[in-house]
């Protein structure tokens, strides 16, 4: 009832105040009467006073415990959960803002960070959130809605930026689905080496990144959504071996239509869809590595 009380006049509507009265700290003043009571009772040779101390802070240590432990379930049944669906893009080159133009078509919501104030307006005038400064900055990562997004992906021409700062937000804010690009004539840096820092590699392999920025850019290549063949289930993405003209670049899952960046790891499951990345010259049949059904996508 204190809760309700005290929060007359501010902006909580009535969920979230239930929620804040299921989880408001309980058992203060028992704790400190208890501990007064404790010390009365010993002062006057009366047995019961460390009993009556001992079982008061048991109650609140339970209580706790089990607030702790229904809290979220509780806050999911007032639908006081919010559930993250950003994607961080680090880089908004022409590759990276086709990139977030298929995440958005899928619903979900797309910020980019670049050092590039070209690159930066570019994808500002397309409609993204955009943030220009560096990706290694905090204040940056926060002012882009780090804690509200699920997945993060670097596509910047350093692997050294795009290792850093995926490792910074898996470490410093606990986010699962963050994915470096390698570029394969940049640094020396090997897709071993970083799997070993728990990172799984964006598009499972290194890639010319220069080269596909440029393609991109000249709108040299075709986005193709393709079925994949029943014998792939079961297998990864990166043990398909395909020619450096196609490029796995989403996953859309058979079990709840999401879009997921294709990266090393993945396993392939019965029902999945692809979408891949061809360039347009591309003269190979897309059928011989187990994709068929293929539609254009238009972005």
């Amino acid at each position: 009832i204190q809760i309700f009380f005290t929060t007359l006049g501010t902006d909580l509507n009535f969920r979230e105040k239930a929620f804040l009265s299921y989880i408001s700290p309980r058992g203060i003043v028992a704790a400190s009467i208890s501990s007064i009571f404790a010390i009365e009772l010993n002062k006057r040779g009366l047995i019961g006073g460390d009993i009556i101390q001992g079982l008061v802070f048991l109650t609140i240590g339970i209580s706790v415990l089990l607030q702790g432990m229904t809290a979220n379930k509780i806050a999911g049944f007032l639908k006081l959960v919010v559930k993250k669906n950003k994607v961080i893009i680090i880089g908004a080159n022409s590759f990276g803002r086709v990139l977030g133009k298929i995440f958005k078509q899928y619903g979900k919501d797309v910020g980019f960070i670049d050092t590039n104030d070209s690159f930066a307006r570019i994808a500002e005038m397309e409609g993204f959130e955009v943030i220009e400064g560096s990706s290694l900055d905090l204040d940056n990562l926060e002012k882009i809605g780090i804690t509200e997004a699920d997945t993060l992906i670097s596509v910047t021409t350093s692997n050294k930026v795009n290792i850093l700062v995926c490792r910074l937000a898996k470490v410093d804010y606990g986010m699962k689905n963050v994915f470096p690009l390698l570029n394969q004539f940049k640094d020396t840096i090997k897709k071993e080496s970083v799997t070993k820092i728990g990172l799984d590699v964006a598009f499972s392999e290194p890639i010319n990144l220069e080269d596909l920025n440029s393609v991109t850019a000249n709108l040299k290549y075709i986005l193709y959504k393709v079925n994949l063949d029943d014998s792939l289930a079961e297998t990864k993405i990166e043990d398909i071996e395909l020619p450096d003209t196609i490029i796995p670049i989403i996953f859309i899952r058979e079990k709840d239509k999401t879009p997921q960046l294709c990266r090393t790891n993945q396993i392939i499951n019965k029902g999945d869809e692809l979408i891949i990345f061809v360039y347009e010259n591309m003269k190979h049949d897309i059928g011989e590595y187990g994709f068929y059904n293929r539609e254009v996508m238009k972005l």
